[in-house]
């Protein structure tokens, strides 16, 4: 039996009972138009001769017309894949060209007056820690132990040169080694937690470690 879509007109030969009486959906694989062929009339009379089929139309093989069946005639068809990679590609270089259109339209902004803000000042830039006016003496005692090594008896003070108390930060005893590399630290006691004006506070403390190592006093970081 020869098939022809209604759209364009191209013509398919397919076997007798490829379409059932009550029909069923094709598509045109010259066009893509969908359309629903009805299956021959069994009641109707068979013609006594074939009917030659004209020469001069081309007649595509079943192979060729790549026709399929349809449950839902309805149903707009797919859209093809290029189609939608185009749709794909158009949609991001909007979006590019928005994104750089809108950074071009942004207006320079004077700079940020932190102080108008306190909150946000100590947020962004958090103030600096005092430095103590203090100011440390000591002097280091090397004194070798059974072991090899060497224990570091450190005594000094904390001297106030101000003419205002001032509250003594925490103490912290270092052992560094050649290379400036704190190897131990332990805290350093001086008795007493502020100085009044010219006042000193003393200390005595000690730590073992290498004979090459030096022992210093500083204030805690």
């Amino acid at each position: 039996m020869i098939v022809s879509c209604p759209e364009c007109g191209a013509r398919y030969r397919l076997a007798d009972d490829a379409i059932p009486v009550e029909g069923r959906a094709m598509r045109c694989a010259a066009c893509k138009h969908r359309w629903y062929e009805m299956g021959p009339d069994p009641v109707a009379a068979a013609p006594s001769e074939p009917v030659p089929e004209p020469a001069a139309e081309p007649v595509l093989t079943p192979e060729q017309a790549a026709w399929s069946p349809d449950p839902e005639p309805d149903d707009e068809p797919a859209p093809e894949r290029h189609v939608v990679l185009k749709t794909v590609v158009a949609l991001l270089l909007s979006a590019a060209f928005t994104a750089g259109a809108a950074l071009l339209w942004v207006p320079d902004l004077p700079p940020l007056d932190l102080s108008r803000v306190p909150w946000l000042e100590r947020v962004v830039a958090p103030p600096a820690k005092p430095k103590s006016p203090l100011g440390i003496v000591f002097e280091v005692e090397p004194q070798p132990v059974a072991d090899g090594r060497t224990l570091f008896v450190v005594r000094g003070a904390v001297i106030n040169p101000t003419r205002a108390p001032q509250p003594i930060p925490r103490l912290e005893g270092r052992l560094v080694d050649p290379s400036s590399k704190i190897i131990y630290r332990w805290t350093v006691d001086p008795g007493r937690t502020s100085l009044p004006p010219g006042g000193r506070a003393p200390f005595d403390t000690s730590a073992i470690g290498e004979s090459t190592e030096r022992a210093v006093v500083r204030v805690a970081d």
